[in-house]
């Protein structure tokens, strides 16, 4: 932790905040104490659609030094699911790329499916 970080909280008074290497150092003023975190860069798979670009599985290393709970502190990686953020720890992201790699070939294969339908479709 080489960098410190002047945040204003809701009550109006600053704290300085010890910043990790791999924060973006990247704080929204006014919050609780206990609602600050630190938030590595964010990494996304951008799909094209007829609608334009969508960002999907927004992830990032995370952590919220002030939580009321130890468990809280300690750095995890949140990703978009569902509408929400779920919190993942190491095993579980691992979990997690395997789950999409699989899906990913399960997608392979319903676009060689539509190949197929639409040449039928096509004669």
């Amino acid at each position: 932790m080489s960098r410190v970080s002047k945040v204003r909280l809701a009550n109006g008074q600053s704290i300085e905040l010890p910043e990790p290497d791999w924060c973006t150092g990247a704080h929204e003023p006014g919050m609780e104490l206990v609602d600050i975190f630190h938030e590595g860069p964010e990494a996304a798979l951008t799909v094209e659609t007829v609608l334009g670009s969508v960002r999907v599985l927004e992830a990032a290393l995370t952590a919220y030094p002030f939580a009321s709970t130890g468990a809280g502190r300690v750095p995890v990686v949140t990703v978009a699911l569902d509408g929400g953020y779920v919190s993942f720890d190491p095993q579980g992201l691992r979990r997690l790329a395997t789950g999409l790699a699989g899906h990913a070939l399960r997608l392979r294969g319903l676009a060689a499916q539509l190949d197929r339908v639409r040449a039928e479709a096509g004669r």
